[in-house]
């Protein structure tokens, strides 16, 4: 104790000063600890928000585009009422109802048919094929040249085209590969005579098929209510004696409608990595014709085809659209899409027993600077296998390939059977691009 003025004495006061280095870690430990907090919590908060947006806004240009199926034929048609074809817009495809059944009816129930009656049946008949025409444009390839004089002029060239997609900004158009030339630029012509340009997707040149599209932004929404798109139907029930009916330009100019009828039952056409079922009708067959088949529930059913006039030039033949539907969302997805380059057929089993083995398809043709005659294949070899997949078809051949890209690698089994030993062996083959195909 100490003396204090007023008492004499006094406590000792004591003061307990922190360490300042002490303060300054525990601060520095604190603020480390915060910013760590603050990146975990932050980064969880970042990941738990774009999962959500991922789910409730999933990237649509990702999903391949499909076709859409099935347009039953118009009610009004059938109950000779007139078409409307603003009520069968695109945004409404399923407003037709099923076509009436008729398997009841017998040859009896036309006796009483006379003259006129028949010429309104085919007035139906032909109104129901019109009644398909806002699925139809007019695709024009527009080519820049000079006139006598030396002025710039456009000439343009047509071919029929069909609506078979439309989606939020494009409207895709199924046409021919042979009027498609990337040097030149097009036009879709809609049906009331107003414009778009339009651009190119994807071209197959052994099927002949392609498909080009157009903005929605430069259409307009007046002009697109004029248009539906065609639904993608079967080929596989088509029988002898169906009632088929065109549109496009199958009569050589555009907006016009045939009618017949299937007049046999479908052959297998080979083409390059593929086969086909190709259908023969009684309809004339023009150079210039082209356009789509439907069937009597409003659904198309088959491609017109020029591929093998050689075996009927007179009649119109079409391929079966249950063998191109696929091929038809992979030009709309402008898919990169290989190839081998044979030509092969399927192998009954009566032969594969005088072959001796026990699956396969037979090389028929190899095509010039393809993939497969890189590496050696030749016609008469039978291919078994590619890489861990039997191959009991070319069906199966041209599913197989649809999963590669090109530059991918596969192997491909062959059995020589023009050898006496060593038939069977494995080539490694590089697949090309169908665009590089000559």
């Amino acid at each position: 104790m100490s003396a204090d003025k007023n008492n004499g004495y006094k406590f000792i006061e004591e003061k307990i000063k922190p360490e300042k280095k002490r303060i300054i870690k525990e601060n520095i430990i604190r603020a480390v600890k915060v910013i760590l907090y603050g990146i975990l919590f932050g980064a969880a908060a970042t990941g738990i928000f774009v999962m959500i947006l991922t789910f409730y806004y999933k990237d649509t240009d990702n999903v391949p585009i499909r076709l859409q199926t099935a347009t039953p034929m118009p009610e009004d048609v059938l109950n000779g009422g007139n078409v409307n074809s603003g009520e069968n817009s695109h945004q409404n495809p399923n407003s037709h109802s099923q076509p009436k059944d008729v398997d009841s009816m017998t040859v009896s129930d036309f006796d009483s048919f006379d003259v006129k009656d028949y010429s309104k049946m085919y007035a139906k008949i032909a109104e129901y094929g019109t009644s398909y025409n806002d699925t139809v444009v007019t695709v024009a390839k527009v080519v820049e040249g000079k006139d006598y004089f030396s002025n710039p002029v456009e000439n343009s060239d047509s071919f029929s085209g069909l609506v078979v997609r439309i989606d939020k900004d494009y409207i895709y158009v199924l046409t021919e590969y042979d009027g498609i030339d990337n040097n030149c630029n097009y036009q879709i012509v809609f049906n009331n005579g107003e414009k778009t340009r339009a651009g190119i997707l994807g071209r197959d040149k052994v099927t002949g098929l392609a498909v080009i599209y157009a903005k929605l932004e430069d259409v307009g929404n007046k002009l697109l209510e004029t248009v539906r798109t065609a639904l993608i139907g079967s080929s596989d029930g088509i029988k002898t004696g169906a009632l088929i009916t065109a549109i496009g330009n199958p009569a050589g100019n555009m907006y016009s409608v045939t009618f017949g009828m299937v007049t046999g039952n479908p052959v297998t056409r080979y083409m390059i990595d593929r086969q086909v079922l190709l259908y023969h009708t009684n309809m004339q067959n023009l150079s210039s014709c082209g356009g789509v088949i439907m069937n009597t529930n409003g659904q198309v059913a088959g491609i017109i085809t020029h591929r093998f006039d050689e075996e009927d030039e007179s009649l119109m033949s079409f391929i079966g659209i249950s063998q191109l539907d696929s091929l038809i969302e992979q030009l709309i997805n402008n898919t990169n899409r290989a190839y081998l380059g044979v030509l092969a057929t399927n192998i009954t089993e009566a032969h594969l027993k005088e072959l001796d083995v026990s699956n396969g398809i037979y090389v028929t043709d190899v095509v010039s600077g393809s993939p497969a005659m890189g590496k050696g294949l030749v016609v008469g070899d039978v291919i078994s296998k590619v890489n861990d997949k039997a191959i009991n078809s070319v069906e199966d051949l041209t599913d197989v390939i649809a999963e590669y890209k090109p530059g991918d690698k596969i192997d491909v089994t062959i059995y020589r059977t023009y050898l006496k030993q060593d038939k069977e062996r494995v080539v490694n083959i590089e697949l090309g691009d169908v665009e590089d195909m000559k």
